[in-house]
């Protein structure tokens, strides 16, 4: 599948390979889920000249995928595979750089250059950072380093200070619905008004619309929402029936966020928004869902 909305990124990459000038330690930053990890597996099937398949399964012996990792409590002896969702808990440990370090003492055996790609590179921990520090000092010349994140401001300030940053924009609304209709069933898909405000809702992001596609919830009732607001039997109801589901509150409340701000008397609105925030921050605090809504919903 082409990487869609970064183009200039990956042109500019071409360019610097073309030329020699390539960092040899990189920083990919950007809001999550818009497709840094893609585009950062495109540049590095370039610079190992091999085949895509390689790639995508992790199978290339000069391709490091360092990725974080739950808690030693949480571990199971399942075969080990790249996590495909990782949770607020994981962690970059210390002791993967460790075991990258031994790996690095070999030289490539199969390209030029030895790639190591550190994603979710704010979860590193101090120590953790400490220690890779210590391989950015002095990189072998067919060592590239790539790190991604999504929140820079969390990655130690030695280790961005060590890294050519660049950014990644986000996705444009009909790049988000071209990248969904080739990962997700395009019959399930609700109708292009609904997808076109959801990745609105989520800043461009895949990750963050296939997540509110996948919460049971109908999104064309977030005006039944509004109007309800301030009355109680019309809100009551639907504050009991909305935390008693599965609905991520979160992903509802961002919606609901963005429905608000796209209305046409949105001023009239910010102090209702001001109200979604505060309820974003009080789940945060784990209060129950159903104070949470009834507080935004019923307070006059």
């Amino acid at each position: 599948m082409k990487t869609l909305g970064h183009d200039k990124n990956l042109t500019k990459f071409f360019e610097l390979i073309n030329q020699g000038k390539l960092p040899q330690t990189m920083l990919f930053h950007g809001l999550h889920g818009i497709g840094k990890k893609k585009c950062t597996l495109d540049l590095v099937q370039r610079l190992l000249k091999c085949d895509e398949a390689l790639i995508k399964e992790n199978a290339h012996p000069d391709l490091f995928l360092i990725t974080p990792s739950p808690p030693k409590s949480q571990q199971t002896k399942k075969t080990q595979t790249e996590p495909t969702t990782t949770q607020p808990n994981w962690t970059l440990k210390v002791e993967q750089i460790q075991a990258l370090r031994q790996k690095l003492i070999h030289y490539p055996l199969m390209a030029d250059h030895q790639i190591i790609i550190i994603d979710d590179a704010e979860k590193m921990t101090i120590t953790t950072a400490n220690s890779l520090l210590k391989i950015l000092e002095e990189p072998r010349p067919q060592q590239i380093f790539i790190l991604i994140t999504s929140q820079l401001h969390q990655v130690l300030a030695t280790i961005r200070s060590r890294c050519a940053k660049f950014y990644f924009s986000s996705l444009k609304p009909q790049d988000v619905t071209t990248i969904l209709k080739e990962v997700a069933d395009p019959e399930t898909l609700p109708e292009a008004q609904t997808l076109s405000f959801l990745s609105r809702a989520f800043h461009g992001s895949v990750a963050g619309t296939l997540k509110a596609l996948n919460t049971d919830f109908d999104w064309t009732q977030l005006p039944h929402f509004m109007r309800a607001r301030g009355n109680f039997l019309s809100a009551s109801p639907l504050c009991k029936t909305l935390a008693s589901s599965d609905v991520d509150l979160h992903i509802f409340l961002q919606c609901l966020k963005q429905f608000c701000l796209e209305q046409p008397d949105k001023h009239n609105n910010m102090a209702f928004i001001d109200r979604i925030k505060a309820a974003e921050i009080n789940l945060g605090r784990h209060i129950q869902k159903e104070f949470v809504l009834e507080n935004l919903f019923l307070t006059s």
